[in-house]
C-alpha cells in the first residue's frame, strides 16, 4: 500500500509508457498516411495529447517513429516481392502483372509507404535498408524471370521505379486516390505498354 505522496509503482509507470507510445503510433499512422514521413512531429504529439518531450522519448529520431509505423508493412512488402519473384518462376506474365497492381495500389493507399518506396530506389535509404535491398533483388528476378519467358517486351527492373515515381506524382497531383482510378488506369495503361494482361 502506498501513501498519497508515494512515487507511483514502477508498473504504473511502464503501463503509461506503454500506452503514450501505442497513442503515438496511432497518431503518427493517420497524419503520415496523409502527409507523408515529413509529417510534423509537433503535430502527432499535439494530436496525441503529450508534449514533444514524451514524444522524444519513446522515439529519439523521425526513423524511430517511422519504423514503429510503417515496419511490419514494409516487411511484408519485401516478403510479397519475393514471392512474386518465385511464382515468375512458372507462371512470369502473371506474377509481374499481379505484383505490378499490388505495389501500385499499396503506394497510393498510404502517402509514408509511397514515400518509403520511392526513398529505397536511391542509394541514400535511411530506413529498412535491408528491405529495400530485398525488394530490388527480388524485382529483378521477377522483371528478368518475365523477359526471359517472352511474357513482357522491352521492360527493365528499373522501370519499375520509374513506375513507382510516376503513380507518386498522379496520386499528390489528385488528393491520393487519383481522379476516377487514375493509379488503377495508370497501371492498366502500363501492363498493356509492356504486352502485359491485367491480372
Amino acid at each position: 500500500m502506498t501513501t498519497s505522496g508515494a512515487a507511483p509503482a514502477p508498473r504504473a509507470l511502464r503501463a503509461d509508457a506503454e500506452r503514450n507510445r501505442a497513442l503515438l503510433v496511432g497518431v503518427a499512422t493517420d497524419l503520415f498516411a496523409e502527409h507523408g514521413t515529413a509529417a510534423s512531429l509537433e503535430d502527432v504529439a499535439r494530436r496525441a495529447g503529450v508534449g514533444i518531450g514524451t514524444l522524444y522519448r519513446r522515439f529519439p529520431t523521425r526513423a524511430d517513429l517511422i519504423v514503429a509505423v510503417l515496419g511490419e508493412r514494409v516487411a511484408y512488402l519485401a516478403d510479397i516481392t519475393e514471392a512474386a519473384a518465385e511464382h515468375a518462376r512458372t507462371d512470369p506474365a502473371r506474377a509481374l502483372s499481379s505484383y505490378i497492381y499490388f505495389l501500385l495500389g499499396e503506394q497510393a493507399s498510404d502517402r509514408a509507404l509511397s514515400d518509403l518506396l520511392i526513398e529505397g530506389l536511391t542509394p541514400t535509404a535511411t530506413v529498412f535498408i535491408n528491405e529495400h535491398a530485398r525488394m530490388r533483388a527480388a524485382r529483378a528476378r521477377l522483371v528478368g524471370a518475365a523477359v526471359e519467358a517472352g511474357a513482357v517486351r522491352g521492360m527493365r527492373p528499373e522501370d519499375l521505379g520509374l513506375l513507382l515515381l510516376a503513380a507518386a506524382g498522379l496520386n499528390r497531383g489528385t488528393d491520393g486516390a487519383g481522379a476516377e482510378g487514375g493509379w488503377e488506369r495508370l497501371t492498366g495503361i502500363t501492363l498493356a505498354g509492356f504486352g502485359l494482361a491485367a491480372p
